[in-house]
């Protein structure tokens, strides 16, 4: 590796870590997305390898053989998890229907609540029915107890009975990859036991240096407990988030608050953290050392005290569980705790690619991680934008310092500066993960990082080192620690309450970023540039060749007009990418459906020509605080497709899985207006959607007064059931189920019609059938109740008679009967389980089914005639 940079550095690159760390992370990212091509990529790789060690031995200039051999590392770096090859022994061969006795060790704790406990189990036994004894099996398995489990913690072991199943995710354009979160993490699988079939095992303790660790991040975290007390959940998840890493307590309230402020970045250990930890550690062994001799006459007392801190610093990381930034963070000061010790200049941005480099050949995955991009990100836009401004705030060299009063407003300058930075240099990133970007961001930081920065990080750990040594002062750094916390979290609140703080943005596309940073960077280059003045190649050049001369004379009308030429290239993408936008979302002529992946559950969204959208239904689980369909699957749906305003929403009926995400929706969106059948429902997300409607002005008529079809853009949209005065008949015992009161909603656009039947059942599908006739018939349906056998009649079909049907049963598929009847009919069936969100775009004469997986699982096809998941489910990806 010396021999590539010393080369790579005398001859093309100024900074050669740098082009190294651009060429792995493309290798990464297309071994991710073109997996599979292992004997082409290692045999790329030997030829590149071998060039560049004979061109290394022979002295020769290697040139991008260094650059081509890191792409291919990278490419096949990721391997492992791209294209995993399970061995026979995997958990993932024992995916099944039935129950199995598991016998495991809790790597982590995830999350601990009332209702569930989330954790990883892992050195896995298990034992299936009728056999001996419990056998071990490769992999680690994200287990779910349902009910209040038992105490247990990292380490402990587990004996429980549950039902090994795959990782099951929501396949939506745009959506969170859970799938690929937890196989980055060697996951792949999931289970779930209850309360009553899971026991600790009593075992004997092996002590190890790991086991030492979390006990101590156990008795700190119980002993920060009885300093701050019982009523301050607040402040000790944030005290233990800053010194332990630990931020399973901070409510999702409090996340949201300091999200919407633009302080996020705060609760995460970075930096700031492990640079007090080795400046303290280097005061302190500076001092020590100073007291021998022996390192005054060999002038070592910087260079021990370098050497030394980087244990502090190794504890301290591995202590607070060695996060994509805290990795970042510990090699940035290792490298400049090693250049102190070798009396080597620090060169940050090469210091960074070190770090990044480090992190991505030991841990590929890493790549992809959110925390991973925002650190980098920050600290990136931080050292440049510093490095293009120090003008304003540096000192200019003179022989006396500056007096104090001169000092502080260049200290205020610079912290105004860096925060700056951090946010315009992940503010893309930020937008593209959180939808959110806040326009206070800059003044909450001056007055929070302060009191979190420099009071609550250094008493807290200062607090955590002297635990061990002295009770009573650690006791009193965390009280202080604590005061500085209920401080900015007051600040916090108070900064969140101001009216247009934050708002939510649409998703930025890969090429949408590029365009932001490259503005960046030409817009800063174009301002340093300017301070120099353009120089012609001197007279003297031409007599040394003409060749000499013209390059010379392009290399500086390069540099000098590189700023202009990328700032006019961004302009021209930029207008072609909001012309492309502003065709799609506006001005396009079909008309567009995609029933979104929402689980079990209905949301539809239909795009009309010209703009106009209407949303049916929502999705959602019983529990939105266990999670939010609407935030979490159909909002990122949306965003991603430039959609923050919808003309109309379409509540068909109040059950959970149709209301429970439209909550979200109304609190985060322009909703123009929102239809209902005038069902009530008792809960509290439907109390909450008509505190929004009311809180927002949302029109909202009575179903009795919606006119029974609506002409848009050349498309008709109509209500087909209940019938208006259908409240008065309920009274009577007829229909009075709440499902049979849905609203059916049918889209006609040229020669082709789509029905929305929401969950209505036998009896409302006869009704509908009989008044209707053939008249109902319609192209594409989605499945009724979701596939249920109380639904999809013989009769209602053959009115309907559907040469496509949606299924959104989440993974359970229509019922074996259901699936009959379908089969029969010759219908083309989609479920959302196997094939995602489904779009469907039609012109007045032509139609295109889109699914967003393109490839369904080994022995699936869409037809009915072909497809039985009921014959051998155990078989069945889809249901394994």
């Amino acid at each position: 590796m010396t021999l590539i940079l010393t080369e790579m550095n005398q001859g093309h690159y100024h900074r050669p870590l740098i082009p190294l760390l651009f060429s792995l992370i493309p290798g990464i990212i297309a071994g991710y997305e073109y997996p599979g091509h292992l004997s082409w990529a290692a045999g790329a790789a030997c030829i590149a390898g071998a060039f560049l060690i004979r061109c290394l031995a022979l002295k020769k200039s290697a040139s991008f053989s260094p650059l081509i051999f890191f792409f291919l590392i990278g490419y096949l770096s990721i391997q492992s998890w791209a294209a995993p090859r399970f061995c026979e022994d995997h958990v993932v061969r024992f995916i099944g229907l039935e129950k199995k006795h598991l016998l495991g060790t809790v790597e982590e704790v995830i999350k601990r609540s009332e209702k569930r406990t989330s954790f990883i189990l892992e050195n896995i036994f298990i034992k299936k029915e009728g056999s001996e004894a419990p056998f071990p099996v490769v992999g680690k398995v994200r287990m779910s107890c349902w009910g209040k489990a038992p105490d247990f913690f990292a380490g402990d072991i587990l004996a429980m009975k549950a039902r090994i199943q795959p990782v099951k995710y929501f396949k939506n354009p745009g959506g969170f990859d859970y799938q690929r979160y937890l196989a980055f993490q060697g996951i792949w699988a999931t289970a779930y036991t209850s309360e009553k079939d899971l026991v600790v095992k009593p075992h004997e303790t092996v002590v190890s240096f790991s086991d030492r660790i979390r006990s101590f991040r156990r008795s700190l975290s119980d002993f920060i407990d009885r300093i701050i007390g019982e009523k301050k959940e607040q402040t000790k998840g944030i005290l233990k988030a800053l010194v332990l890493g630990d931020q399973r307590e901070i409510s999702t309230d409090l996340r949201d608050a300091f999200n919407r402020v633009g302080v996020s970045h705060i609760l995460a250990i970075s930096g700031l953290h492990i640079g007090i930890v080795a400046g303290g550690a280097f005061w302190v062994f500076v001092r020590m050392l100073s007291f021998f001799r022996i390192f005054l006459w060999h002038a070592w007392t910087r260079k021990g005290a370098a050497l030394l801190s980087m244990l502090p610093v190794l504890i301290y990381g591995e202590l607070s569980g060695w996060s994509p930034s805290t990795q970042r963070a510990v090699i940035m000061v290792g490298v400049f705790l090693a250049a102190l010790f070798f009396e080597k200049e620090h060169e940050p941005f090469n210091t960074l690619a070190v770090a990044a480099l480090g992190i991505l050949v030991l841990d590929p995955p890493a790549l992809f991680s959110i925390s991973f991009q925002l650190s980098f990100a920050s600290v990136f836009w931080i050292l440049f934008g510093m490095g293009r401004t120090k003008h304003w705030w540096k000192r200019p060299p003179k022989t006396d310092p500056d007096p104090f009063f001169l000092r502080v407003p260049r200290w205020i300058l610079s912290s105004f500066l860096v925060s700056a930075f951090a946010v315009l240099g992940t503010l893309p990133l930020v937008m593209m993960y959180f939808n959110q970007i806040s326009l206070i961001s800059l003044a909450a930081n001056i007055v929070i990082v302060p009191l979190m920065g420099f009071i609550a990080v250094p008493a807290g750990l200062m607090a955590v080192f002297l635990y061990p040594i002295h009770l009573q002062t650690s006791a009193f750094l965390i009280k202080i620690s604590s005061f500085a916390i209920e401080m900015a979290i007051h600040g916090v609140h108070i900064f969140s309450r101001v009216p247009f703080g934050s708002m939510k943005t649409v998703t930025p596309s890969f090429l949408e970023v590029v365009l932001f940073y490259t503005a960046i960077w030409a817009l800063f280059d174009l301002g340093k540039r300017s301070k120099t003045a353009y120089e012609l190649p001197v007279a003297g050049e031409k007599e040394k060749g003409v060749l000499l001369f013209l390059n010379r004379f392009i290399r500086r009308m390069f540099t000098s007009y590189r700023s202009q030429a990328a700032l006019l290239v961004v302009s021209v993408l930029a207008i072609a990418d909001i012309g492309y936008w502003m065709q799609y979302r506006l001005w396009h002529k079909d008309l567009r459906i995609s029933v979104i992946d929402v689980g079990a559950g209905n949301a539809i969204l239909v795009e009309l020509p010209k703009g106009y959208n209407l949303l049916i239904d929502g999705g959602g689980f019983p529990d939105n605080e266990a999670f939010d369909v609407g935030a979490s699957v159909v909002a990122p749906f949306l965003w991603c497709n430039k959609i923050v305003s919808i003309d109309t929403v379409a509540l068909s009926h109040p059950d959970a899985d149709h209301l429970n995400g439209l909550v979200y929706i109304a609190q985060n969106f322009s909703v123009k207006e929102l239809w209902t059948n005038d069902e009530r429902e008792d809960s509290h997300a439907y109390r909450r959607l008509l505190e929004i409607v009311r809180e927002k002005g949302i029109p909202m008529p009575a179903y009795e007064r919606l006119k029974r079809s609506y002409r848009i853009h050349g498309a008709l949209i109509e209500i087909w059931h209940p019938p208006p005065e259908y409240q008065a008949t309920k009274k009577t015992g007829r229909l009075q189920n709440s499902n049979n009161n849905s609203m059916v909603i049918r889209v006609r656009y040229g020669d082709y019609s789509f029905l929305f039947p929401g969950d209505i059942m036998a009896k409302a599908e006869k009704e509908l059938s009989d008044m209707a006739g053939d008249a109902i018939r319609s192209t594409l349906m989605v499945a009724p109740h979701h596939g249920s056998n109380t639904s999809s009649t013989a009769d209602f079909l053959d009115a309907v008679k559907p040469q496509y049907i949606i299924v959104s049963a989440g993974d359970k598929g229509p019922h074996p009967e259901v699936f009959e009847r379908y089969r029969r009919l010759g219908a083309t069936i989609f479920p959302t389980h196997v094939y995602g969100a489904i779009r469907v775009f039609a012109d007045y004469d032509s139609l295109k089914i889109v699914p967003t997986v393109n490839r369904a699982p080994s022995g699936f096809r869409s037809s009915g005639a072909s497809w039985n998941p009921y014959e051998s489910r155990t078989e069945n990806p889809a249901y394994n």
